[in-house]
């Protein structure tokens, strides 16, 4: 693997630089935050904006690029590389949205898609690293505090658009475009794979204690504040405030690095003897290998029957997921029988980020804890999560307006939990060696499910119904018509229910070959 600095960090900075790395994305989370402007700007229909918005899911889920040049060139590269593209994406949506140049609805989507084409190398670059960082008993811990920070990124741009943008659009996406240069090409040098005699070292137990509480807290923050916001109206100068204190709650991750150094600091180079230190930059070279279990690359993964099976689960369960994410603000519309404000569906938006992060973070925990304590493999508890997927739309398909809250939370949970089983399923099955490439592969499949059931089928069912149930005309020029009711989305709601059941089904089938694959390995072993 070529390496881009001479030097390596401990796996608790390199953890802690992670983090602040998936803070930085969240631009597709967010999409409901901007997407009105968006609509006005150009005049378009909700067919157009579902294209807007499924060509962003489009440029995160093609992941392969960004998992080929991993496993060639390392983190370090991944990240810069996706940076730069990000930036000039999301440079580009600001200039047509802000008018600077002018832009039709395709040029729109392909900026923004290169926009939200960094997330899957911000994603590759930080999850495959933490994966072959830490030992297998803290993968999931560690799994479910990243991805719970990924998971809430989008939560954290809209609590930075409320604080110091709200109502202006232009500024805020201005300000994802600098922050998608600035934060990774800071944060960069601080992440890389650590040398094999240190993957294994036991983590003491305060560092797993202090990273969960501030996960918790900084959960709570949002929680409070999407509460707070919807009953009453906050000043903008309390917004500023908060947003300081959640920042400030996100960098305390480097106190993580302090306390996991009394494991790592009794470690020897096997070369040059010298202390391995979590806070100090030292240069390695060398190290001793470990016995690492055999790994398969993405050839040999193609041909098992668990790769298809996940494939299909994530097809299936996250793209009705990620068009009710996507069309938040539609439906808070469509449900209300009216216009409704910009910071309502900024809550809702919280709300569904604040859900994605305890899915992440309680099942993350959980799934190691299931298998070690009750026998319960992370293919069984995968069930329970797509349950609570197909739970979610039903209950998304039948809730009045006042209960769409609890559905924007229920489907961020369970969509938040997926991210977290797809590299813990992946590492499990086929091994951490090739998993850059693996991994990237599996993130097409809710690209897919978005460009289905987004662009195909909601926005067009959405545009049919709005013919007969629909806001009054607005005077001045022809506008596309507003939706009203919940026959706006219940087509495809109802496309969306089957689609996931079939997806539980599929879960479970994978649940019974590994729970097959274990017993047939236990008995060769005896």
């Amino acid at each position: 693997m070529f390496t881009l600095l001479p030097w390596t960090f401990g796996r608790s900075m390199v953890f802690s630089a992670c983090i602040i790395v998936a803070c930085s994305g969240g631009i597709n989370y967010a999409f409901s935050v901007y997407s009105s402007k968006v609509k006005h700007v150009l005049s378009l229909n909700d067919d157009q904006l579902n294209m807007v918005a499924t060509f962003g899911d489009i440029g995160w889920g093609v992941g392969f690029p960004a998992g080929l040049v991993y496993d060639r060139l390392g983190p370090r590269w991944t990240l810069l590389i996706g940076s730069l593209i990000g930036a000039t994406g999301m440079g580009l949506v600001w200039a047509i949205v802000s008018q600077t140049i002018s832009g039709t609805v395709w040029t729109l989507s392909f900026s923004y898609a290169m926009a939200t084409f960094m997330e899957t190398w911000f994603d590759t670059a930080t999850v495959v690293t933490c994966l072959q960082n830490f030992p297998p008993e803290k993968i999931g811990l560690v799994l479910g505090v990243l991805k719970t920070f990924a998971g809430f990124s989008g939560s954290v741009l809209s609590q930075i658009y409320q604080g110091f943008f709200n109502p202006t659009v232009d500024g805020f996406l201005l300000y994802i475009t600098i922050q998608l240069l600035v934060i990774p090409w800071t944060f960069a040098p601080m992440i890389n794979v650590v040398p094999r005699n240190q993957r294994d070292v036991r983590m003491p137990t305060q560092w797993g204690i202090v990273s969960v509480g501030l996960t918790i807290a900084t959960l709570v923050l949002l929680a409070v504040i999407s509460t707070i916001t919807s009953i009453v109206k906050v000043p903008q100068s309390v917004q500023i405030v908060i947003t300081c204190v959640m920042w400030g709650l996100m960098a305390l991750y480097f106190v993580l690095a302090c306390i996991d150094t009394g494991s790592l600091v009794r470690m020897r180079s096997s070369t040059k003897g010298m202390l391995i230190n979590d806070d100090e930059i030292i240069h390695i070279t060398e190290p001793t290998p470990v016995p690492m279990r055999k790994s398969l690359n993405v050839w040999q993964a193609l041909r098992t029957p668990e790769y298809w099976l996940i494939s299909w689960i994530f097809y299936a369960a996250c793209g009705p997921a990620l068009m009710m994410i996507n069309n938040v603000s539609q439906m808070a519309t469509a449900y209300a029988g009216k216009a409704v404000s910009t910071g309502e569906v900024a809550v809702l938006v919280t709300l569904t980020g604040v859900g994605s992060g305890f899915g992440r973070l309680s099942l993350g925990v959980a799934a190691e804890s299931l298998q070690k304590k009750f026998g319960i493999s992370p293919s069984a508890s995968m069930v329970g999560v797509v349950a609570l997927s197909l739970l979610s739309v039903v209950w998304t398909m039948v809730t009045p307006h006042a209960g769409l809250a609890v559905g924007c939370t229920v489907t961020g949970y369970a969509y938040g939990a997926y991210w977290v089983y797809l590299p813990i399923l992946a590492a499990e099955y086929w091994g951490v060696e090739h998993l850059g490439g693996i991994y990237a592969g599996l993130m097409l499949c809710p690209m897919l499910g978005s460009l289905t059931f987004g662009y195909l089928l909601a926005g067009r069912f959405y545009d049919v119904a709005a013919r007969s149930h629909h806001l009054p005309a607005a005077p001045g020029p022809p506008t596309p018509p507003t939706c009203l009711g919940h026959a706006c989305f219940r087509t495809v709601l109802l496309i969306s229910t089957a689609s996931v059941a079939s997806g539980l089904l599929a879960s479970v089938a994978l649940w019974w070959i590994r729970k097959r694959k274990k017993a047939q390995d236990s008995t060769r072993g005896r």
